[in-house]
């Protein structure tokens, strides 16, 4: 069922500032397509045509769609999307040619054909970021659970300072240090309290949702100018482009390849993860060490959503 089958007619405010009441032909549906592609008109409201059917059918054909859609849709929670790129071609859709031509899968950047729907392109640039910090943990031979809801808590409530009026230059500081102070609690426990980093990490990882529930139950739409230049601004190097957030995750990976060879702090990170007992016995600080790993992954999952 689409759209045009079933409005009867709508009230618009125009671009021009003329409130009045149209009908569907005004629209020109059509596929991925209406006038409102191309002109600025508020709908007010609408009158659609419905007839009664079966409740029980009704959730049947619901829950068959939402099935259809889940196997071939990639999931927003774990792999947002710019929903599909290419308009369908006459005879042949677009999502299917591309995977005749064996392109799923296809990663450019951080961005990647997804391998359900191949019209579909997933972002995956944040996950650089995020695999930086996550190095640390792992090489101190621990684990962080709780990343992925320190991106959400840090997102949401990013967005909502943003909408609040608060500047960008305020509130990414203030984000990358909520996320490094949820991975201090993190790494205080692992390493004051004994808790295991598998224990530790997942109760950060409900403490980071908890506080993302708080913070909103919903979307929030971000309009502050200089976030949306981070996101939308290209640097062309010949047939190639790279983002100001692509530039930041390169030199976030160079930092981390220099601190892990180059440092002290790195060798200690190595030491521990061969043995602790070792890395004590040498006279390392090991109490820091191995707690500062995830103030990096708890701060590097604050930047990442931004």
């Amino acid at each position: 069922m689409f759209i045009e089958e079933v409005l009867e007619a709508a009230e618009v405010l125009t671009e021009d500032g003329e409130r009045k009441t149209v009908g569907v032909e005004y629209f020109e549906f059509g596929y991925d397509q209406s006038i409102l592609h191309h002109r600025r008109d508020v709908v007010l409201s609408a009158t659609f045509r419905l007839e009664p059917g079966e409740p029980a059918r009704m959730r049947e054909v619901i829950a068959a769609n939402l099935t259809w859609r889940t196997k071939r849709h990639p999931p927003l929670d774990t792999e947002p999307s710019a929903g599909s790129i290419f308009q369908k071609i006459e005879g042949v859709g677009a999502g299917r040619l591309i995977e005749q031509c064996g392109l799923k899968g296809l990663t450019i950047g951080g961005a990647m054909v997804t391998h359900r729907h191949a019209n579909i392109f997933i972002n995956r640039g944040f996950l650089l970021v995020v695999a930086v910090g996550m190095t640390f943990v792992i090489v101190t031979g621990g684990i962080d659970l709780s990343v992925g809801s320190v991106m959400a808590f840090t997102g949401i409530l990013c967005a909502k300072l943003l909408a609040d009026g608060l500047p960008a230059v305020v509130v990414i500081p203030a984000m990358i240090g909520g996320g490094a102070l949820i991975g201090l609690l993190i790494g205080v426990l692992v390493q004051y309290f004994d808790v295991q980093p598998f224990i530790a990490s997942l109760a950060g990882l409900f403490l980071a949702r908890g506080l993302a529930f708080v913070v909103s139950l919903s979307s929030i739409r971000v309009e502050d100018q200089a976030v949306l230049w981070l996101q939308s601004t290209r640097f062309r190097i010949g047939d190639w482009y790279i983002t100001p957030t692509g530039i930041i995750a390169l030199l976030i990976v160079v930092i981390g390849v220099l601190v892990m060879q180059w440092t002290r702090f790195g060798r200690t990170i190595y030491a521990i993860g061969g043995s602790e007992q070792s890395a004590h016995l040498m006279g390392l600080n090991v109490a820091r060490t191995k707690g500062l790993p995830y103030v990096i992954s708890g701060g590097g999952g604050g930047l990442a959503r931004e």
